[in-house]
């Protein structure tokens, strides 16, 4: 399918050699029929005949100050022209594909330098791209800078792409390899690699291109009609709300934040709780379960506004799980008519496995109950995460972990959960480590539980 694309680059020079990099990509990409616009401050050269060169006015005297209005320009013409992928060859917001041929600007800039304005617009156009809420693939021809991004950025390694002529163990490198052939360039590598993620089915790519509303925001109006959709309410509450609404015969839900409010603000702090003030943060959990090729929502947009917290608005919308039914209502008859072990075991182990995988990686859902997970009915042995506004990265993980292990623990106790059951469910969290080694955490999750039992039944909850 024949798509249109949107070059960015700072600066050409046909006199060096990293545009010739870019140059050998689009003639590749105009030989395979795609249609090629360029976005450039300035071009020393002869110009692709079946290209469009864009030559944007620089305004202001300070170069960041002239690259800020690139970017402003490129994702104003993505709005309107429509374009089905955007490839950068320097650092810029709203990239789909990053050529990173340039050192990695965090690695190279400490200290007081960071503060100065020039280092700091550079620093956050690298992180709207290479940070984990991120979709935009990132290719380079050097392994160092594909190193320094990953500690920097902690990007997740299925976007990262060595392009080399040497081979190389993904198990050394922790990151993703576009093997090329000896006789090719790099130039034409990286055009090969566009080439084939042009041809991936839409639905394959990490959000698709409305990723880009995460990073820059959209359209005021646009804004404005999403905040004020209609449909069925599922839940509304702490200045949050969330429904559900159809469009062109699809199912989606929509998360509105219209700002926690100053004393809702306040009071977490004083609790010394960091509230939860916007989407961002599930943007980031969906975006982390999916880099661990986790089953959970999709995500389809993301936008927020505001400079003051308790004032923040954003919202997130996600697609509809059809064939999913919540364990809650899966597990309802286990206790008067119990399931076979093997079924039993089945459900314990994903699960089990499911949670250890993100505690492994310090991420925590602080509302882990059984309500929050959905079994697929479709497909075996899958199983969705869901709810997950609170869900965040915690360096130190132990009340963390002792929290979603203990919510978890509580929700399942209708449904006729035995202590076989619990130390099979131990077995696969631990990877077979033995009881004993894990006594204290175990004894503390079992505390926490009867706690919360306690509690919902003085409320008349259970």
């Amino acid at each position: 399918m024949k798509q249109r694309l949107c070059f960015v680059i700072f600066s050409y020079d046909s006199r060096e050699d990293f545009q010739h990099d870019f140059l050998t990509t689009v003639h590749k990409c105009l030989a395979a029929g795609h249609s090629v616009d360029i976005y450039t401050l300035e071009w020393r050269g002869d110009k692709p005949a079946a290209a469009i060169v864009h030559s944007v006015k620089k305004q202001g005297v300070p170069l960041f100050r002239q690259y800020a209005h690139l970017a402003r320009c490129v994702h104003e013409a993505r709005i309107k022209q429509e374009y089905d992928c955007i490839i950068g060859f320097n650092a810029i917001p709203g990239l789909d594909i990053y050529y990173a041929k340039e050192p990695c600007v965090a690695e190279l800039v400490e200290g007081i330098r960071r503060a100065m304005p020039r280092y700091q617009q550079r620093l956050q156009f690298e992180k709207s791209i290479l940070s984990m809420a991120s979709h935009c693939q990132v290719v380079s021809p050097s392994l160092t800078v594909l190193r320094a991004i990953k500690t920097n950025y902690r990007t997740q390694a299925c976007r990262l792409h060595w392009l080399s002529h040497e081979t190389c163990e993904q198990t050394k490198t922790n990151i993703q390899i576009h093997a090329l052939q000896r006789d090719q360039s790099l130039g034409e590598g990286f055009g090969d690699f566009l080439l084939d993620y042009l041809n991936q089915p839409p639905l394959l790519k990490p959000f698709g291109t409305n990723a880009a509303m995460a990073e820059y925001g959209c359209e005021p109006e646009v804004f404005n009609r999403i905040m004020q959709l209609e449909g069925k309410v599922v839940r509304h509450k702490e200045g949050r709300k969330t429904l559900r609404f159809e469009y062109e015969g699809e199912g989606f839900y929509a998360k509105l934040h219209s700002g926690v409010g100053f004393n809702e603000w306040l009071k977490n702090w004083l609790s010394l709780r960091a509230p939860i003030v916007s989407a961002r943060t599930e943007w980031h959990a969906i975006a982390k379960l999916k880099s661990l090729k986790l089953a959970t929502l999709d995500a389809v947009a993301f936008a927020e506004r505001g400079a003051l917290s308790f004032k923040r608005q954003s919202f997130l919308l996600t697609r509809e799980l059809m064939k999913a039914e919540s364990l809650e209502t899966y597990c309802l008859t286990w206790k008067e008519h119990p399931p076979s072990r093997k079924e039993r075991n089945d459900l314990i182990r994903h699960l089990a496995n499911y949670v250890k995988i993100i505690h492994d990686e310090r991420w925590f859902h602080r509302d882990l109950y059984l309500c929050h997970f959905l079994k697929a009915l479709d497909e075996e042995d899958k199983y969705y995460l869901i709810d997950l506004h609170r869900m965040q990265y915690k360096r130190f993980s132990g009340r963390w972990r002792i929290k979603d292990l203990s919510a978890l623990y509580y929700s399942a106790f209708e449904y006729g959960v035995n202590m076989r059951d619990v130390l099979y469910f131990i077995h696969c969290y631990t990877g077979g480590k033995a009881y004993r080694l894990h006594k204290s955490l175990w004894r503390r999750v079992a505390y926490k539980a009867h706690k919360l039992q306690q509690r919902a039944l003085r409320k008349g909850v259970g």
